[in-house]
């Protein structure tokens, strides 16, 4: 896979550095017009190689954090917009026009609140001194095509990813990436920036030393010479723990410190253990006792037990988390996705109206609700619900998918092959786009459909060309 991934992504640089599908203004010259289009298309490219988690209990922490430190920032000229990539490596990093990706393989090293805030006030110190736009307006890439791409080499580290390795292959692409890589001063001045942020919101300085020391600890302790790709992306991260320690003193928080909460943390770690790994088999619940785990871990390892389908034993664990989870919505919400899985509707629809009477911002619990509502004939209902959804998550293809099926068997065939193409264009099966697409053209008739089909060609046609 990562072979062929490798090839095509070849290709296509190849193709952009020959063909280049737009010049930048002025030959070099990167205005904030150039920033928004490359970031937007930077994020297209990400997600099409990496998963977005979307689950909003994540979302909203890593949310809350930012917003958090983000508060002493001046004016920015984009909105900052965060982002959890699910994917395994230690990583995060900062791209054009405010985009911040961050890993669930970092969330799940960081034992503390305050050095998930320590990387994402470093991060977003490289947004307020625009680094990547410097980088890119003194480099010779004059093409936002070429720069999609070369982009994502230099983000990801060629030692990274998959991905990263294959935008960096071939000394033209790989010198391309190395002149957008951040410089040491660049470094510096990031966790100079950084360390205000973090601690004008109200965390000790120390979280950021903590927060690289781990990343070193993290090398030594995986047996390999190849580091974490944090330390790609970021170099000079052992020596800038001194400059880190020697900064401390003078960066102490100016305001009351942050009461962390440890018990949200330790959700999200449950949730990226158990319900977002790709080897649940491997979770550590399993082997334990149901009377020697807490409310908290008996909720894990029925999430986990439930993806191996070991139904049984994931019932007992279920049935054992919500005697002592005081009607928690993360609770229901997971004890109701496992009813309908095992299709207990009727519980199923119980537990879930629960959950989103408790948290109505349950994007993800509305979702599930919406699946047992039309299991339930309710399809009205069950629309409705999708509809709320999409205001959240508009371009999940599972919600496209499941509200096409719904409306198309409802006898809105036109709707239900737009959404079908929709969902097949956000899991970027751009074939079955194609086909879902011409499907929905011969079905157009009115102009607000044909407004519709407009819309849906031109994000079709862009995403084809970045793909």
């Amino acid at each position: 896979m990562f072979r062929s991934l490798h090839i095509h992504v070849c290709i296509l640089i190849i193709a952009a550095l020959i063909f280049p599908p737009r010049t930048m203004a002025a030959f070099g010259k990167f205005g904030v017009k150039d920033e928004a289009e490359l970031g937007r298309k930077f994020k297209i490219l990400m997600q099409a190689r990496f998963p977005l988690v979307k689950d909003p209990y994540v979302l909203h922490y890593i949310q809350d954090l930012t917003n958090r430190v983000k508060t002493p920032m001046p004016p920015q000229p984009f909105p900052i917009e965060i982002n959890v990539l699910l994917d395994p490596s230690l990583n995060a990093f900062a791209a054009p026009a405010g985009y911040v990706f961050i890993n669930t393989g970092l969330i799940q090293r960081m034992e503390y609140e305050d050095e998930i805030a320590a990387v994402i006030a470093h991060e977003l110190a490289h947004v307020s001194e625009r680094h990547i736009a410097q980088r890119i307006a003194q480099s010779q890439i004059i093409s936002i095509g070429t720069l999609v791409g070369v982009l994502a080499g230099a983000l990801l580290g060629a030692g990274g990813s998959a991905l990263g390795q294959a935008l960096t292959v071939g000394s033209m692409a790989g010198g391309q990436a190395a002149s957008l890589k951040y410089s040491r001063e660049d470094e510096r001045e990031a966790d100079r920036f950084g360390l205000r942020f973090l601690t004008q919101a109200g965390y000790r300085p120390e979280a950021m030393m903590r927060t690289f020391q781990r990343m070193l600890k993290e090398m030594r302790m995986s047996g390999t010479s190849t580091p974490p790709a944090y330390m790609l992306t970021h170099p000079g991260l052992d020596e800038r723990i001194g400059s880190v320690q020697d900064m401390v003193d003078y960066y102490q928080p100016k305001r009351p410190l942050v009461e962390e909460d440890t018990y949200a943390l330790d959700r999200i770690h449950m949730l990226l253990w158990t319900k977002y790994t790709s080897n649940p088999e491997q979770c550590s619940l399993l082997d334990k006792a149901n009377e020697k785990l807490s409310c908290l871990e008996l909720l894990g390892k029925g999430i986990a037990l439930s993806r191996l389908n070991r139904m049984g034993q994931a019932e007992a664990a279920f049935s054992l988390a919500l005697d002592c989870g005081e009607n928690h919505p993360l609770w229901l919400r997971e004890a109701g996705w496992f009813a309908f899985q095992s299709g207990d509707y009727e519980r199923a629809q119980s537990l879930l109206d629960q959950s989103l009477h408790a948290y109505p911002g349950d994007y993800l619990a509305r979702y599930y609700r919406a699946r047992v509502l039309a299991e339930r004939g309710e399809r009205h209902r069950a629309v409705q619900d999708l509809h709320k959804v999409m205001q959240s998550a508009p371009e999940d293809w599972q919600v496209h998918r499941t509200l096409g099926r719904i409306v198309g068997r409802s006898g809105d065939h036109f709707h239900g092959y737009l959404h079908l193409a929709y969902s097949h264009l956000y899991a970027h099966r751009m074939e079955e786009c194609a086909r879902s697409l011409e499907k929905a053209r011969g079905l157009a008739e009115t102009t607000a459909q044909k407004d519709e089909l407009r819309q849906l060609e031109e994000e079709y046609t862009e995403r084809k060309e970045i793909l």
